[in-house]
């Protein structure tokens, strides 16, 4: 299990005036409206798609970093079975990072049963951000091993920054928010699905949408 923490630095890609101006809104007392409606727009096209849209900081947290498969990571079989020791051996080398685009990894620590932090060497490890719209990794360097003798619960911890610069969100999500804030403008309390496919936005961020590794 995977669970993340985040705190956001960079700024909403959608200002108040330019939903004002698709809106015909010219009510000044309006903004702190409009405003509120952009975050939650942008949040709900960052769910539908599994991305991170402002910039920010998140800390990930694992229970080791093992998966309960075998190296193939296919499901345990039931019953004894011959087979090589290698098809034990289940721990990946690589960490996927949720939300893209990552930028980059701040820090990889482990936590040993004394609750005691260890910065894992950046050395390492490889960071591969090399796409935009896909998950980004944490990969170890060959020869490399993950830290043993870990607690039982968040025993792995990531920080790591992901998110668009200011000013460099793509067309296709900036109006998908100003269609997704347009339609809670004038459906207020009518959302109780997808507002992202309800109002027709999801067409324009199709091809953002992150399907995670398997």
């Amino acid at each position: 299990m995977k669970k993340y923490n985040e705190v956001i630095s960079g700024t909403e890609p959608v200002t108040a005036a330019q939903l004002a101006a698709s809106l015909y809104v010219t009510d000044p007392a309006q903004n702190a409206k409009l405003e509120n409606l952009i975050i939650v727009a942008r949040q709900q096209i960052e769910s539908h798609c599994r991305i991170a849209i402002v910039k920010r900081t998140y800390t990930m947290f694992m229970d080791g970093f093992g998966y309960g498969y075998r190296r193939d990571r296919q499901e345990w079989w039931n019953g004894v079975r011959e087979a090589p020791i290698s098809e034990l051996h289940c721990v990946p080398r690589e960490i996927y990072l949720g939300y893209p685009p990552l930028r980059s990894v701040t820090s990889v620590s482990t936590f040993n049963d004394a609750d005691e932090e260890t910065v894992f060497a950046a050395g390492g490890y490889y960071v591969d951000n090399a796409s935009m719209r896909q998950q980004g990794r944490v990969v170890l360097r060959q020869g490399g091993i993950w830290p043993v003798a870990l607690r039982v619960a968040n025993s792995v911890k990531v920080v790591f920054v992901a998110g668009y610069d200011d000013g460099s969100v793509p067309a296709e999500i900036k109006q998908a928010i100003i269609g997704v804030a347009s339609w809670l403008y004038a459906n207020p309390g009518d959302c109780d699905k997808n507002c992202t496919e309800m109002c027709g936005a999801a067409a324009l961020v199709k091809s953002f949408v992150v399907y995670f590794p398997k």
